[in-house]
């Protein structure tokens, strides 16, 4: 991985922490490790797209963290950030490459 390529996940990974501190803020540490856990759960998922992924982790956040429903609002930037740097680190690595 080249200076610029490190410089470029760098700054996702910083994108994806000033997420984690607004949804930390909103709902709490246990609630944004599920949320990142589900995010790479729907990542896998090919045959949704996007929109839909989107869609589904906020219904399924309401439904299992109905306590923080309020912070539903910042899972959109959280998860750009955190599907941005996962894409970046080639984490979904389609099955049939090396």
């Amino acid at each position: 991985m080249g200076v610029l390529a490190r410089w470029k996940v760098g700054a996702l990974a910083l994108d994806l922490m000033r997420s984690a501190r607004d949804l930390i803020g909103s709902a709490d540490l246990s609630a944004a490790l599920s949320v990142l856990l589900q995010i790479v759960t729907l990542e896998r998922d090919e045959t949704i797209d996007g929109r839909g992924k989107l869609a589904k982790l906020i219904a399924w956040f309401v439904q299992a963290w109905p306590q923080y429903t309020d912070a539903a609002y910042v899972l959109r930037d959280f998860a750009t950030a955190a599907v941005a740097l996962f894409k970046a680190v080639e984490l979904f690595r389609s099955r049939g490459a090396a």
